[in-house]
């Protein structure tokens, strides 16, 4: 069975959240606290999928490899949660229909989120 390199998703995540929210690669120097709530919500989710389908099933929806991402569940993660027209939803063709459906449920109960400390000279952003 295949394993979650935990830190390979929350980079995922990031990446996502860095490309939606800035539209460039300027903002991808994310503060620590910024990291950390990313961490903290990405193993959260983690959790509330194994929980949904089991470890096997779970670890499997997770692990789908993404175009340009290691992960693609990350990716869905950030977008589905936050309203971004786009998540698991609309991509049954990966997860199947049922649990694009549970997988965007638990996003929805997770709540909309937009955090993202940036540094740097250029960009100096904080969403909440």
């Amino acid at each position: 069975m295949k394993t979650i390199d935990i830190e390979q998703f929350v980079n995922d995540y990031l990446t996502t959240a860095s490309w939606v929210e800035c539209d460039s690669d300027e903002c991808t120097d994310f503060t620590k606290q910024a990291k950390q709530d990313a961490k903290e919500d990405c193993l959260k989710f983690i959790d509330l999928v194994i929980s949904a389908f089991g470890k096997e099933k779970g670890t499997e929806l997770l692990t789908i490899e993404g175009n340009d991402l290691c992960y693609l569940a990350p990716h869905d993660f950030y977008l589905t949660r936050n309203g971004h027209g786009s998540g698991f939803w609309d991509k049954p063709e990966y997860y199947g229909i049922e649990a694009s459906e549970v997988l965007s449920d638990i996003c929805k109960d997770m709540k909309e989120t937009n955090v993202c400390h940036v540094r740097g000279k250029k960009s100096k952003l904080t969403f909440y």
